[in-house]
């Protein structure tokens, strides 16, 4: 009995001790609750388990927090009826909502989503669920998945994110309104531009004495530096405004590089500075890429390099470096401090002020490169050191531009040649230049098939021929820089001496599809006074007849009044504008089923997509100006019909020709002189500057003899300088002759 009790007492005990650890348990659970709700109520949010049974219904068996603020109803009602919180979500954001909760159930995933919620105080709040998958505790309802996360109100960052959308939104607006009055202003600008340099170029072509000459000079040297100044202007805000499409299409690496350095090459001479072309064998024939973004960019960074050197030299140089074409353009001057290179490519910077009043410019150039380069998919870097020079390197992406599939042709044996060049530079470019020609050197002792030789001048190449009896020909050319076109034109010559035929013929049959000045009329249509007076006499250089208008009702009236070849328009004109009068014009033409009349616009809008415009509207042309006589006089041969040559009068009008005579008399003669010297000098260069010169003295007063010397001006671009020498040496007496015939016309007067 005693043992019963103990164990009955014990067994008290013991529930007693159980009972008391339970209920402290339970008061420190309870303690830790109020405390975990008590955070909670201070969260900027709502903690919450949730579940989601198979038939897509949610409820929260724990939610804590004050729910209240984000969906205005408590943490009570929210957990008993889930579908008064849904209820307050918005009715455009409710079914994205559901879909995050059936995609995150699927994969087991997390939850993150954004929402707005319509609160008690009648506002808009947007609130953010973040949430994990967690496995459903024993005793929970099975359903498809239970979560543990969190509310929070986000609206702030919503604020913040749409205030920022809309400051982009703006900023770029202003970009674009920046591009668009820059493009606006550029237009405005081009258009006085145009007659400005129209007209100064008619004036170079006018009798002038020396004095006249240089001034000229000088003002066409400014109204160059104008024009290109505004044609960076308009780059700038073509890239700003996202425009400026690159034009991907096959171009030949070598061609381009004989360009960029034709360009740079009278500037190099007047500076006394040397300037080296080197294009490595390794470089493709052809790549792709945009050869007129490409040649600005080569332009401007040796332009820079020409600019910024006052002794030494320059280079251009090209190489294959991994499966990327590497560009370098280098120089001998004045170089840059690191402060300097870390501002060259900000716009409108150009080392320090100092530099900007010394040498000029506006610092453009090589933020205009880099964005170029940027388009094309390469990069641009600046190596310099003060008083050592600086080197801008340009790499872009190898494409190499596959030929279309034609038959094979078979390939000439190699030529064996010999260079002997003592220059080593020199020589190594010129053997690059041989190799991707695929010619091979003459080995010690074997006979050359072709000799590269240094001329009697400094820089003169003379080009020898071997030929099988012994006998040699030989011919030289001023080659600085030493070009490709010099090496290719040699192999040739050294195959066959008779393909480089003078180029006289070819010369003749391309002035012979151009209609006789006086076969034609031309309409012209031009709001500018001024513009309008260049194009008339701009015509009249070229020997054509034409009408102008002042608007393009004028122009419509004249059409219908007469027969016209040929119409160049401006686009922007009052009543109406180009491309209304051109759609008016081949509505006409539909209606009567009359001839097609060739319409070339003339506008001041440089942008790519003016030709598009164009075309669209039924013009044929587009000339932007200013408008060289050089590209009008092309256009014109690109749309003018053929037609029978007009009768040459037997004797210029000698009314005007006895004005100028005294000056005429004065300057023909330096005109032969410049001319004799360059042929005796064996100096293509001058002599086809010389030969352009007396081509514009004498153009109004004879221009028989001024087309023979254009003629002989473009053949010696085409062919080596002893060719031509025979036909250059009768030019000379003809100008005598003429000069005799001046004489006396003087005399008679």
């Amino acid at each position: 009995m005693l043992v019963i009790v103990s164990v009955a007492l014990l067994t008290i005990n013991l529930i007693a001790v159980l009972h008391l650890r339970l209920r402290r348990e339970s008061r420190r659970r309870e303690a830790a609750d109020r405390k975990l709700r008590e955070v909670a109520r201070n969260l900027p949010g709502v903690v919450f388990k949730a579940q989601r049974a198979a038939n897509g219904q949610i409820r929260f068996p724990y939610l804590t927090g004050r729910p209240e603020l984000l969906f205005g109803i408590g943490a009570e009602r929210a957990a008993v009826d889930s579908r008064s919180l849904f209820a307050r979500v918005h009715r455009d954001d409710l079914p994205r909502l559901r879909q995050a909760i059936r995609a995150a159930t699927r994969a087991m995933s997390g939850l993150h989503a954004d929402f707005r919620v319509h609160g008690d105080d009648g506002q808009w709040r947007w609130v953010r669920v973040s949430a994990l998958p967690r496995p459903l505790q024993p005793g929970e309802d099975s359903g498809q998945a239970g979560y543990t996360g969190y509310f929070v109100e986000v609206t702030d960052v919503h604020v913040q994110a749409l205030a920022l959308a809309r400051a982009k939104e703006q900023a770029e607006a202003a970009t674009r309104a920046k591009s668009h009055f820059l493009a606006t202003m550029s237009h405005e600008i081009r258009t006085p531009m145009a007659g400005l340099v129209g007209m100064l170029e008619l004036l170079q072509r006018s009798p002038l004495d020396a004095d006249q000459q240089a001034l000229l000079g000088y003002m066409h040297e400014s109204a160059q530096s104008l024009q290109a100044l505004v044609g960076d202007i308009l780059d700038v805000s073509r890239i700003e405004a996202g425009q400026l499409r690159i034009e991907w299409a096959p171009l030949q690496p070598r061609g381009l590089a004989d360009a960029v350095a034709m360009h740079a090459a009278a500037d190099c001479r007047n500076r006394g500075l040397r300037l080296d072309l080197r294009v490595d064998a390794a470089v493709p024939d052809s790549v792709l890429g945009d050869a007129a973004r490409l040649r600005q960019v080569l332009l401007n960074l040796l332009g820079n390099a020409v600019k910024f050197t006052e002794s030494g030299g320059v280079w251009l140089e090209m190489r294959v470096r991994a499966a990327k074409l590497t560009i370098e353009v280098g120089d001998t001057g004045i170089g840059m401090s690191p402060a300097q290179l870390r501002r060259a490519f900000e716009p409108f910077r150009q080392g320090e002020d100092s530099t900007s009043r010394r040498y000029g410019g506006t610092g453009l150039g090589l933020s205009i490169c880099r964005q170029l380069v940027e388009l094309m998919g390469g990069r641009i870097r600046l190596d310099s050191r003060v008083g050592q020079g600086t080197r801008a390197t340009v790499e872009l992406p190898l494409r190499v531009a596959v030929a279309a599939a034609t038959e094979p042709a078979a390939a000439p044996a190699p030529l064996r040649v010999a260079v002997r060049l003592a220059d080593p530079r020199r020589a190594d470019a010129l053997r690059q230049w041989l190799a991707a020609l695929r010619q091979r050197p003459a080995m010690a002792g074997e006979r050359a098939d072709l000799s590269f030789e240094d001329g009697e001048r400094p820089g003169q190449l003379r080009m020898r021929r071997e030929d099988r009896d012994g006998g040699s020909q030989s011919y030289a050319v001023h080659a600085d820089p030493l070009l490709f076109l010099h090496v290719r034109r040699a192999c040739e010559w050294a195959r066959d001496p008779a393909s480089l035929a003078p180029a006289a013929a070819a010369a003749r049959a391309a002035r012979a599809a151009v209609p006789e000045p006086g076969t034609v009329r031309i309409l012209v249509a031009e709001d500018s006074p001024i513009n309008r007076e260049l194009i008339r006499r701009q015509l009249l250089e070229l020997g054509h007849a034409s009408r102008v208008c002042a608007s393009g009702r004028e122009a419509l009236a004249a059409l219908r009044e007469g027969r016209f070849d040929l119409l160049l328009s401006d686009c922007q004109m009052p009543e109406p504008d180009g491309y209304q009068l051109a759609r008016a014009i081949r509505a006409e033409e539909a209606r009567s089923g009359g001839a097609r009349l060739p319409i070339v616009a003339v506008t001041a809008s440089a942008l790519p997509e003016q030709l598009e415009r164009c075309r669209a509207a039924g013009m044929d042309d587009c000339l932007v100006k200013p408008v060289r006589l050089g590209e009008l006089e092309r256009a014109l041969r690109r749309w003018l019909p053929a037609a029978a040559p007009a009768p040459v009068p037997a004797e210029p009008d000698r009314s005007g020709l006895r004005a100028v005579l005294p000056l005429l008399l004065r300057e023909l003669p330096r005109e032969r002189e410049g001319i004799a010297e360059a042929l005796q000098a064996e100096d293509a260069v001058a002599l086809a500057a010389a030969l352009h010169r007396c081509a514009g003295a004498i153009a109004l007063y004879d221009s028989h003899a001024a087309a023979r010397a254009q003629a002989l001006e473009l053949q010696l671009a085409q062919r080596p300088l002893p060719e031509s020498a025979a036909a250059v040496a009768t030019l000379l007496e003809e100008l005598a002759g003429l000069q005799r015939r001046w004489e006396s016309l003087a005399v008679q007067a």
